[in-house]
């Protein structure tokens, strides 16, 4: 996310688009270009009309006017003579939460002590009212004397507590709100979480590390007032890591259908992000919290019996997420940042607790199947897979209707090792479960995933066939007992020749294929448990792997002991802890070009950010009574989203169309091995989000209460 860039790095539009000309951006001009083609944007995805897009920001229920908000960082600023960096705050609302309306951007960088940037903040609902505190940045040795770090805790209220869509906040009083003090508290760090109430009465809030007044810069702060509107002081080092985008909060629900179980339960969930504790994206663990009393931080420590080891939400393009409770509907909801090519929001996740498997789900929240079309795309029964013959949804499809869908797929447990899923896009996208030999008894676990391109359409050349080429992306470090890809630095393991890094794979459960580099500055043996030879990528450069450069790779078969064993990890008493991850990105580095604002320092590639994307693997926990195992992929355009057994595991990608198929259907299932058994499958076109503002007045509230 932005906070972790310096504000000089930033490009956000200074110059904004209104009646056919450029001028300054601000309030009443705040669209970066003219409107754009919508032909080819996500529809059921919120991303801002013209501008980019990144963290989620300020997600709350209005119980007064029974309205949803969603709010994100926009790449767009006043200009302050120079000093406005960006971003500032863009806005969306609904009642039904299914159909969304744009409204103009709600915080401007119009303070002194935040005339540099509005970065992620979180909202409280206090007796009714919202309340957004947000991380201002300003000038150190500039026109506020108080900044002393370049970031200050402020608050924002509604202008206009009558106006429903509160299009307009305020930083001074309004109406039924009076601000003590702005900012609340001076020389922070960033992204302050949503505030709750201790037993004593104090609101409290964690904020990212190295606050002024800390003693442990890589704790996360507690910050603590006696009034929301008053001032606020900092507590202490929490014993929380510190990081970006801070939440914390009681134990969501159980999932459906499951019970508590023995043993205690956790009591809150901790997210963060980037920082001195990363996990290599935004990390997640559940224990027990107990507030302190006043001028006491609190303490955080393991349950007995559930893991404490961070896991990261999401794998793929995904970070910066944002949670919060929704009153109406008595659910978390979770939302993140999709890093694809202009950003956007990831579809909103309702966030539970399996007590079965002690981990958090990440479901797609249910009020998505109202955009179904009419009828389904397609619908299948029962049915057997052949190896390497793909089974095609999409028979008498319109060209292109497959390119927003919600695609579900539930396949019988395998009795025996094999890869299966599903393609979408013409193959432009692959996304796969990796099954191993069945366990006896405990907890299975499965390599899930993305792949850029279609599947593997034949079996593997004999052993020791060699060819010119990579096999595809891969990020150093990985287990290749237990993941599908991963890789060595060739230099560090001196690994020098393909011999020496078939050598180096031979022993892994998971390796079936190697691809080795040894040009200055891309030392790399990489394995992979598939592959397809017919298609062996020789100019990275150019397959959409996501490399600056060619760089010449030679790939291998590696002999059959290698792959005979179990390609998923034996029964594992946890979810797998989160790997760590090395800070230079492989082949797998995407650098995300945001659309910014043509005519002023957003222009379309203005900026980007290098590693956006995680590795696109994960593992699925499946408990020995999950007879069947389901498949969810949602495309929408630019992105998809897969959930595994409805959101065990969940990921982000964007699509690279480059990697489409000519001819091939616009979704279809494979398997590598014949008799992988298809209880059913149901394809739906997507409709949109999107309404005018009069549209979702006109919505009845989701409370049932009358408008």
């Amino acid at each position: 996310m932005l906070a972790c860039l310096a504000p000089s790095s930033l490009s956000s539009a200074t110059q904004c688009f209104k009646d056919g000309v450029y001028a300054p951006c601000g309030p009443g001009n705040d669209q970066c270009t003219p409107p754009k083609d919508q032909a080819t944007r996500p529809v059921f995805h919120v991303m801002d009309k013209t501008c980019a897009e990144n963290d989620p920001n300020f997600p709350f229920y209005d119980p007064v006017h029974g309205m949803y908000h969603l709010m994100y960082q926009d790449h767009v600023v006043i200009p302050a003579g120079g000093v406005g960096g960006g971003p500032d705050i863009g806005h969306v609302v609904s009642r039904d939460f299914v159909h969304w309306a744009h409204l103009p951007v709600s915080i401007w960088n119009d303070k002194p002590y935040d005339r540099v940037a509005i970065f992620t903040g979180s909202a409280t609902v206090v007796d009714g009212k919202p309340f957004l505190v947000y991380p201002g940045l300003c000038k150190k040795g500039g026109e506020f004397a108080g900044c002393f770090t370049g970031t200050n805790f402020a608050q924002a209220v509604p202008a206009d507590p009558t106006d429903p869509f509160y299009t307009n906040w305020t930083k001074d009083k309004a109406p039924g709100v009076d601000i003590a003090v702005n900012p609340i508290v001076n020389g922070t760090s960033d992204d302050p979480s949503t505030a709750w109430r201790t037993a004593s009465g104090e609101w409290r809030l964690v904020g990212n590390a190295e606050a002024k007044g800390q003693k442990d810069g890589t704790k996360a702060p507690i910050f603590a007032a006696k009034e929301f509107t008053g001032e606020w002081a900092l507590v202490g080092d929490s014993p929380l890591p510190g990081g970006e985008c801070q939440s914390l909060y009681p134990l969501p629900a159980l999932y459906p259908g499951t019970a508590a179980g023995d043993g205690p339960l956790p009591t809150h969930c901790h997210k963060w992000g980037n920082g001195p504790n990363s996990c290599g994206g935004d990390c997640m663990n559940c224990g027990t919290w107990l507030d302190g009393a006043p001028g006491e931080v609190g303490n955080w420590s393991a349950t007995p019996g559930v893991p404490f080891e961070p896991v990261v939400i999401d794998q793929g393009s995904y970070y910066a997420s944002k949670d919060f409770y929704d009153p109406v509907k008595q659910r978390r909801i979770n939302w993140g940042w999709a890093t694809i090519g202009g950003g956007a929001q990831s579809m909103a996740r309702v966030v539970t607790w399996h007590a079965p498997l002690k981990q958090l789900v990440f479901s797609p929240a249910p009020e998505y199947e109202q955009l179904h079309g009419a009828a389904p795309l397609a619908k299948l029964g029962a049915t057997s897979l052949t190896k390497y013959a793909p089974l095609s949804l999409a028979d008498g499809w319109e060209d292109g209707v497959g390119n927003a869908s919600d695609i579900t797929i539930t396949f019988a447990r395998p009795t025996e090792a094999c890869t299966v899923g599903v393609s979408v896009m013409s193959g432009a996208l692959t996304v796969y479960l990796n099954f191993g030999k069945p366990t006896v008894a405990g907890t299975a676990s499965v390599a899930v995933g993305l792949q850029d391109g279609p599947p593997a359409s034949a079996p593997p050349p004999p052993a020791g066939t060699t060819g010119n080429g990579t096999c595809g992306g891969t990020d150093f470090g990985g287990d290749c007992d237990s993941q599908p890809k991963g890789a060595w630095d060739a230099a560090a393991e001196n690994i020098t020749t393909l011999a020496a890094c078939v050598a180096k794979a031979t022993p892994c459960k998971m390796a079936k294929f190697v691809s080795f580099s040894s040009v200055e500055g891309n030392h790399d043996c990489s394995w992979y448990s598939q592959c397809d030879f017919t298609r062996l990528c020789e100019d990275c450069s150019k397959c959409g792997i996501g490399c600056p450069k060619y760089f010449p790779y030679e790939s291998e078969v590696l002999p059959s002991s290698s792959s005979s064993s179990s390609s998923s990890a034996a029964a594992v008493e946890g979810r797998q802890a989160a790997p760590p991850r090395e800070s230079a990105r492989r082949l797998d580095t995407v650098e995300s070009r945001l659309e910014g604002g043509e005519g002023g320092e957003g222009g379309e590639g203005a900026w980007r950010r290098v590693g956006a994307r995680g590795s696109r693997q994960d593992t699925l926990r499946l408990l020995p009574g999950d007879d069947e195992v389901e498949l969810r992929v949602f495309t929408d355009r630019t992105l998809v989203e897969a959930y595994w057994m409805d959101g065990r595991v969940a990921m982000t990608s964007a699509i690279n169309p480059g990697m489409a198929v000519a001819g091939a259907p616009q979704a279809f299932l494979f398997s590598d091995t014949d008799g992988v058994q298809v209880k059913s499958a149901v394809a739906y076109s997507m409709g949109s989000i999107w309404v005018s503002k009069e549209e979702v007045l006109q919505t009845p509230r989701a409370d049932s209460k009358a408008a």
